[in-house]
């Protein structure tokens, strides 16, 4: 991970303030990743992102994002990596924070991944630990739907056990298409 983060294209902070409008446009760029990487991975695909989950300015919304990483059939793992003090202070940094957080919960559930939250207690190598192991030990299940498609479409599915101890992590719904 570290050796394909020095390839990351990131604008300069004032690069970022001579841009209009300014800021992250993470739905954008989740949707672009779907699009133009993932689409044309092969076997199991999860897209790691590290944000404090605020999007300021994306044409595409939560749900486009959602959408798109779930027609690639790629699972979506969110850091969430934030400075309250750049929101402008304790209590609009809290809220701030909040709504990036809320975005970034949704996003990795929605697509099946999960969500991780840097802190004191909790450092961005301990969750890139519990990451690689997470995807390590994942199990990859696959079923034929008795249903014929007619039209590509959102399905909505289910999983669970009967074996107690045993912990489901799985999308609620798929991508049926031809």
């Amino acid at each position: 991970m570290e050796d394909a983060l020095a390839f990351v294209d990131t604008p300069t902070h004032q690069e970022l303030r001579n841009q209009y409008g300014g800021g992250t446009l993470l739905h954008d760029a989740v949707v672009e990743a779907s699009k133009q990487v993932m689409k044309n991975q092969s076997g199991r695909k999860a897209l790691i992102i590290l944000s404090d989950g605020v999007d300021t300015g994306s044409e595409a919304t939560l749900t486009d994002a959602t959408e798109a990483a779930l027609r690639t059939d790629t699972l979506v793992y969110s850091i969430l990596f934030s400075d309250s003090g750049f929101y402008g202070g304790p209590l609009l940094g809290h809220m701030g924070g909040d709504v990036g957080r809320k975005a970034l919960l949704r996003l990795s559930h929605d697509a099946g991944g999960g969500f991780f939250e840097v802190s004191k207690k909790q450092t961005i190598d301990d969750v890139f630990t519990i990451l690689e192991e997470e995807l390590r030990s994942q199990y990859n299940l696959g079923y034929v739907s008795d249903t014929p498609i007619h039209i590509a479409e959102f399905r909505k599915i289910k999983l669970t056990v009967n074996q107690k101890g045993l912990t489901v992590q799985a999308r609620d719904r798929y991508w049926a298409h031809h």
